[in-house]
């Protein structure tokens, strides 16, 4: 399967250089379908690091990887964490909001973070924080799992994306940012909420020009929006 390719020739990169620990190694896969006879795709880049949507992964496999990194470092080895390649499995789908400032400045004077089974929320904010604008403007990361349902070697159910998507779209509106930060909270919902990343498959940047997208951002309800999510 595609999968199964994608992992051995990332396990094989590592390898090549020995590396031991925790790191992302990214491919630029073909439009077309995953069940396809060959996907094509091109290697992209290595990172020898744990990076920022490492959230994903923990979750769609019950591994904590800063954890094992860092057990790593101090002498562990992959099979003694019981991290052997063979056992790891995907066993639930996941997917990740980025929360970000889309502008410098401004205060954040009250916060509440959404919750329910399935939802994990990432950031250490608080009432009266003010970001600095130097650095990262990534204020909090909101992630939604679904049920495990072993889907190793296979495209994820479109009924399990439903629900990992209305679970996400319910977080996000139930986030709550108060003062005077400017965000991408209103984008991340429309794009949740339309039609087109609702029927999966693929998408482009282009997305937001749909027109449902638009109006969701806009806090007009569209026909696709969800009702509330399964907890």
């Amino acid at each position: 399967s595609l999968r199964e390719r994608l992992f051995s020739d990332a396990l094989a990169i590592g390898s090549a250089v020995g590396y031991r620990s925790a790191g992302t190694v990214e491919f630029l896969v073909a439009a077309g379908p995953a069940s396809a006879p060959a996907p094509r795709y091109v290697f992209l880049e290595a990172n020898p690091r744990i990076q920022v949507e490492h959230t994903v992964s923990e979750e769609a496999t019950g591994v904590d990887l800063v954890r094992a990194t860092l057990q790593i470092a101090a002498g562990e080895t992959l099979r003694g964490l019981g991290l052997a390649q063979e056992s790891i499995r995907v066993v639930a789908p996941a997917i990740q909001a980025r929360v970000a400032m889309t502008a410098p400045g401004g205060r954040l004077a009250s916060f509440a973070e959404p919750g329910g089974a399935g939802v994990r929320c990432d950031g250490a904010l608080y009432a009266g924080y003010s970001p600095p604008s130097q650095y990262d403007p990534l204020l909090v990361k909101i992630i939604a799992r679904g049920a495990a349902g072993g889907h190793e070697g296979a495209e994820v159910p479109a009924s399990s994306w439903e629900v990992v998507r209305r679970r996400l779209l319910r977080a996000c509106s139930e986030l709550h940012l108060g003062g005077t930060l400017q965000t991408n909270l209103a984008e991340l919902r429309a794009i949740l909420a339309s039609g087109t990343f609702a029927r999966g498959g693929e998408w482009t940047t282009e997305l937001l020009d749909d027109e449902e997208a638009t109006a969701s951002a806009l806090g007009t309800p569209s026909a696709s929006s969800a009702p509330s999510a399964p907890s």
